[in-house]
């Protein structure tokens, strides 16, 4: 059996020089920083950083998933991370990277603005990733790679799984080869620390435990000061608003996040009329944030003690990586909606007002069942057994009673040494007769593991039809199809597949079962 290590890269004296020049300015960098208030570093993220570096002297390990709480200080572990590991290894300075999937050009001010000066260039956002980070990371040796908010563009096809794939992080020879080392930063990793799981002994996950003072969204819990959203297209519902905004003695802001421009559709509006309904010229109602174009970030308006109760109505900023001025918030109202991502949903409104500077006044209207499952999920050291997260890249799958991925960056598929499922050739049976096929799977196939077992199919015009096996409609499938689609659609959550195929698709007396299915292990 293959083994694969990371390889130690050496340096000849004058680099040995060089990076050790660098790496005492990046000390004083994160000292002067760190005194200057800008990026203290505390207890709990020194030592988090401590954890992971003793995990990276293990060279079996390439990559560490680090979860935390919203706002419990992920941007100081990382900096801390980066300190510690420089001051206990050789590693040029211009090999370390920080990097998101996020577009918002503030989250790579906020951070620049946090991190040692000297890693300026190798902070790089979305719009950096496709072109920038390839170019300067393809083909080095030795890298220290940081991934902040691993949640966004992070399926397959979009951008970091595409950047990815253009550096060969696909190929784990590479990756030991070229001793890469990649560290994952989220409060919410959904699908990506599931299929973390399958990398085996070259992965890891870290809880970043949150630090003294730190309010989070079980504190907000216990203190009875969150309430489930409503329908603000409703009147009533703003209505039930009125005692909480008169229960302030002095006068707040109360963010309401709102739906998008919708000229069929036009719930922002009637949402807005409702309010300015309901509270009248005794409020003040703010827009300047629902266009694309904010004529200046959010926290410039918080900042400032209001005269007068202000409704300030927003559509799509105040989620993930944001911090928000809080000691003027009262209400924070999260949009309510049909499809819900419980990843946003704690990144969102509640996700803004937790961390280490709570004003201990505001209240957030968000969904409470997907923070319950949030506070399961940390207790449950992110095991996704018995716990429905519904986002965008995982789905809870009933029969196995547990959140799957649906496919991340992150996935074992993408690397041939560590894709079991490129390994197994899946098993097929044929079958006469559609209730012999169906007879069988009952006596032979567990009911648990596999399912209730295949639909039946109709017959039209004298042959079986498939929906969608060739992605052209219904279609009658011949047997060479059939095989060439035999690990198609195949994973966790989809254990089988069956189809009526025909040697002849033109001759209805050729059919023959196929029932798909990898075998349990």
């Amino acid at each position: 059996m293959t083994e694969y290590i990371r390889k130690s890269i050496n340096y000849n004296n004058e680099e040995l020089k060089r990076i050790k020049e660098d790496t005492i300015i990046l000390n004083e960098q994160i000292d002067s920083k760190s005194k200057n208030k800008k990026n203290t570093l505390y207890d709990n993220q020194i030592y988090t950083a401590n954890i992971i570096n003793k995990f990276l002297n293990n060279p079996e390990i390439i990559t560490i998933s680090v979860y935390s709480r919203t706002q419990a200080g992920k941007t100081g572990c990382m900096t801390s991370l980066i300190q510690q590991y420089v001051n206990e290894n050789v590693i040029p300075i211009e090999n370390i990277y920080v990097i998101s999937g996020i577009s918002d050009k503030e989250w790579k001010k906020d951070t620049i603005d946090r991190m040692p000066d000297i890693l300026t260039p190798n902070i790089l956002h979305r719009q950096n990733i496709n072109k920038e980070f390839i170019e300067k990371i393809q083909n080095k040796e030795n890298i220290l790679l940081i991934m902040d908010e691993i949640q966004i563009a992070s399926k397959k096809n979009q951008t970091i799984y595409l950047a990815f794939k253009e550096c060969g992080f696909y190929d784990l020879d590479y990756l030991c080869k070229n001793d890469i080392k990649i560290i994952q930063f989220s409060a919410t990793p959904d699908g990506n620390i599931i299929d973390l799981n399958d990398w085996n002994k070259h992965s890891k996950k870290i809880f970043l435990q949150a630090g003294k003072g730190y309010v989070g969204t079980l504190d907000y819990i216990h203190q009875n000061r969150i309430f489930q959203y409503k329908a603000l297209e409703n009147i009533e519902n703003v209505n039930e608003l009125i005692p909480i905004i008169e229960s302030y003695e002095e006068p707040m802001y109360h963010l309401i996040r709102v739906y998008y421009f919708n000229k069929k559709n036009n719930k922002q509006k009637e949402v807005i009329d409702n309010f300015k309904k309901v509270f009248k010229d005794k409020c003040i109602y703010n827009v300047d944030f629902l266009s694309k174009n904010k004529k200046a970030p959010i926290n410039t308006v918080l900042m400032k003690k209001p005269d007068k109760h202000t409704f300030i109505f927003y559509c799509e900023i105040l989620r993930c990586a944001k911090t928000q001025y809080k000691q003027y918030i009262g209400i924070s109202y999260e949009r309510i909606s049909n499809t819900i991502s419980c990843s946003a949903i704690v990144q969102g409104a509640i996700g803004r007002l937790t961390g280490y500077d709570d004003n201990g006044k505001s209240i957030c209207y968000t969904d409470i069942e997907s923070i319950l499952e949030y506070e399961k999920l940390l207790d449950n050291n992110m095991d996704y057994s018995n716990i429905e997260w519904k986002t965008n890249t995982t789905v809870f799958n009933k029969r196995l009673n547990k959140t799957i991925s649906t496919g991340t960056f992150n996935s074992t598929k993408h690397i041939k040494q560590l894709d079991n499922t490129n390994q197994l050739e899946p098993i097929i049976q044929k079958f006469k007769t559609q209730e012999e096929m169906i007879k069988w799977f009952k006596d032979n196939l567990n009911k648990d593991e596999y399912g209730r077992g295949p639909n039946r199919k109709r017959i039209e015009s004298g042959f079986y039809k498939v929906a969608g096996a060739t992605r052209k409609g219904k279609q009658i499938i011949s047997k060479n199809t059939a095989y060439k689609e035999r690990k198609s659609g195949l994973n966790e959550k989809t254990k089988y597949r069956s189809y009526p195929c025909y040697t002849d698709i033109s001759d209805a007396n050729t059919l023959e079962w196929w029932l798909i299915y990898y075998k349990s292990i």
